[in-house]
């Protein structure tokens, strides 16, 4: 090494604790990497009853919105499948020191995206944590037919980067799904098929518009449409003759404790009734001793999948002796609506 250089280094090695603008990734050595500063984010999604990590074969794109510890945007990443498809995928962001709130959302990018953020007709996003708001879209609101969702996804975190950092910051971030679909069976006692056409199913609910923190964010009711129905057939009743079950199926949002959401089922032809419940207490009504532990909450935002199976008479009155709610049977009588 040349006396220069020597002279140079020297001169450097003094000026760093006297400045304190610098740390060591400031530094050009050419016997060391250059460092990176920032946060390298995993993304995970078990919070399903099945306890298992499925953001790789659920979450099809991704939005991560960066805000700084006092709530103001500081930038956004995209990404999306199969990037994110692997079990090993990790962003990496680049971000000096401080403290940072991500908000990540899936299924938001994608084409058939379901949901948008409120501010997207300017392709910017809100410049405060705060003003952050998703809504389903519009086209997904239809009559009489309803729409599929595309999954929706949501998750946060609280991340430092520290002054000192030599490499990325290493955090997870948790989601959650925030779509559901509700299918409903009406089948007779008496074996008899059931005429899908004879009937029109409606859910009311609150549930079109999320606020940063993903709670709900009340706008007033919307009557929601099965995005698809018709008849199953189960096999042959008791005098060996094919029978059939009308079904429907419902795509929905988040659903919440605090929603007033109605299942109602009416005949056409006279506009009778037959259902008509607060699906909410129907759906808590399945929360069996397996997941006492459970919040009810909680149950609801990791089931994702109802089914619903209403016994009805001839005269297709709903028989109200049982109901059976994925899969287990549950008595009217020992619902608990308190």
């Amino acid at each position: 090494m040349n006396i220069r250089k020597y002279l140079v280094r020297v001169l450097m090695a003094a000026l760093i604790p006297a400045s304190g603008m610098l740390s060591s990734c400031s530094l050009i050595n050419e016997d060391l990497e250059e460092c990176n500063q920032g946060v390298r984010l995993r993304f995970v999604y078990d919070y399903n009853m099945e306890f298992a990590n499925a953001f790789p074969s659920q979450v099809d794109c991704l939005t991560l919105l960066i805000y700084d510890k006092d709530g103001n945007f500081v930038g956004s990443r995209t990404a999306a499948a199969p990037e994110i498809s692997d079990e090993n995928y990790r962003m990496n962001i680049d971000l000096p020191e401080g403290e940072y709130h991500f908000v990540a959302y899936g299924g938001m990018e994608c084409d058939k995206s379901s949901f948008h953020f409120t501010d997207d007709a300017s392709r910017s996003f809100p410049s405060k944590l705060e003003n952050l708001e998703v809504a389903m879209n519009q086209d997904c609101i239809t009559s009489p037919k309803g729409t599929e969702l595309h999954k929706l996804f949501y998750g946060n975190l609280d991340v430092a980067v520290p002054a000192d950092a030599l490499d990325y910051t290493s955090a997870t971030l948790y989601m959650m799904r925030d779509t559901n679909e509700i299918k409903v069976l009406l089948q007779q006692i008496n074996g008899e098929p059931v005429d899908d056409s004879a009937f029109t199913y409606t859910i009311t609910a609150d549930n079109t518009l999320f606020n940063y923190k993903n709670d709900l964010v009340p706008v007033g009711s919307t009557t929601f449409y099965p995005w698809t129905r018709g008849e199953i057939e189960i096999g042959e009743n008791q005098f060996g003759d094919p029978t059939s079950v009308a079904s429907a199926q419902f795509a929905l949002s988040r659903l919440t404790m605090t929603d007033n959401i109605t299942l109602t089922i009416n005949l056409n032809k006279d506009g009778r009734e037959v259902v008509r419940i607060p699906l909410i207490k129907y759906l808590i009504a399945l929360r069996n001793e397996e997941y006492a532990y459970m919040d009810k909450q909680e149950y609801l935002d990791r089931e994702n999948y109802w089914d619903l199976i209403f016994l009805l008479d001839s005269n297709y009155r709903w028989v109200k002796v049982s109901i059976i709610v994925n899969g287990s049977p549950v008595r009217v009588n020992d619902i608990e609506f308190n």
